[in-house]
């Protein structure tokens, strides 16, 4: 182990993989087969996860908790490939970077129009530190009003939607049900720029 991240959040995941009970953060990536790391916050019910003996384990059920205090956590830096097992059944997970976090970028936020005016923000912006942002600083973020999301909570894996005045909104949109390739994004809104969207990174999707 090279070094222990320690960190707050208002959001933990609930995962059961088989009968067993894994609590971790939105971003905590875990191995999917056939799909790579995949974060604990975008599991889905049948989602087949590896064990440390190799075998395959099956998420059961996924479940977000919102606390209404910040909760403390922690993750480890491993050395070499960068993974280790968690849980009773030993399920592969990768280290979360939290060595770069996004405290920073919403500490400084001044408003939403930074990510309007400087969209390659959103890169050091995971969801559910946004989500939460929004609601404890007097915004309310709604459900998505359509696409295969529509009307879907945040809580219950759909995406969320702020309007900051105007013309102007931002929009989560998860991933998944072949929604622009599947690939979670961004998408902004206002008068002058159009709708534009952007990956995770905070790069346009053409």
């Amino acid at each position: 182990m090279l070094e222990t991240y320690i960190r707050e959040t208002t959001e933990l995941v609930h995962l059961t993989i088989n009968g067993g009970l894994i609590k971790t953060t939105f971003e905590h990536p875990f191995y999917v087969k056939d799909a790579g790391f995949v974060k604990a916050g975008e599991l889905e019910a049948g989602n087949e996860v590896l064990a440390s003996s190799g075998n395959v384990l099956v998420v059961e059920n996924r479940k977000i908790e919102i606390t209404d205090e910040p909760t403390k956590v922690y993750n480890f830096q491993v050395d070499d490939f960068h993974t280790y097992h968690v849980g009773d059944n030993g399920v592969l997970v990768h280290n979360a970077n939290y060595s770069e976090g996004t405290g920073s970028t919403l500490k400084n936020l001044k408003g939403l129009d930074d990510f309007l005016n400087n969209p390659s923000k959103l890169k050091n912006v995971t969801p559910n530190e946004l989500y939460n942002h929004l609601k404890n600083n007097g915004y309310n973020p709604q459900p998505l009003s359509g696409g295969s999301y529509k009307g879907v909570t945040f809580e219950n894996g759909g995406g969320f939607k702020v309007n900051w005045g105007g013309d102007r909104i931002l929009q989560y949109h998860p991933a998944g049900k072949g929604h622009h390739g599947g690939f979670e994004y961004w998408k902004i809104s206002s008068g002058p720029t159009g709708t534009i969207r952007y990956d995770m990174n905070g790069n346009t999707i053409k």
